[in-house]
């Protein structure tokens, strides 16, 4: 947010952020290192619910840190999740409403 839309550049809001994101970031990428999925042994609405606020985080911090390197299970869900074909319709469809409201 403080990074993409807000007004005004507020470098200690964005460096909060980052961190928060990360630490976040990090307990999921521990959670994930012995399983496939975050609840279960397979794809379920905890892993679709939050697919869309780290998909969105990472549009957003992207530059800030590497995802791959830093949090190489997460990464490896997040992959795992978006190739989905329903997912990544909706994803695809994300993308379209978001050019349409920023222009």
């Amino acid at each position: 947010w403080f990074e993409k839309f807000h007004p005004e550049k507020i470098p200690s809001a964005i460096e909060r952020y980052v961190k928060e994101v990360k630490r976040v970031s990090g307990v999921l990428d521990g959670h994930l290192k012995d399983r496939e999925y975050l609840v279960g042994d397979k794809c379920t609405y905890a892993d679709l619910a939050f697919i869309s606020w780290q998909t969105g985080i990472k549009a957003v911090t992207a530059e800030r840190y590497d995802e791959e390197k830093e949090f190489p299970h997460l990464s490896a869900w997040l992959k795992r999740i978006t190739n989905r074909e329903a997912t990544s319709r909706v994803l695809e469809q994300r993308k379209v409403l978001e050019a349409t409201f920023s222009a």
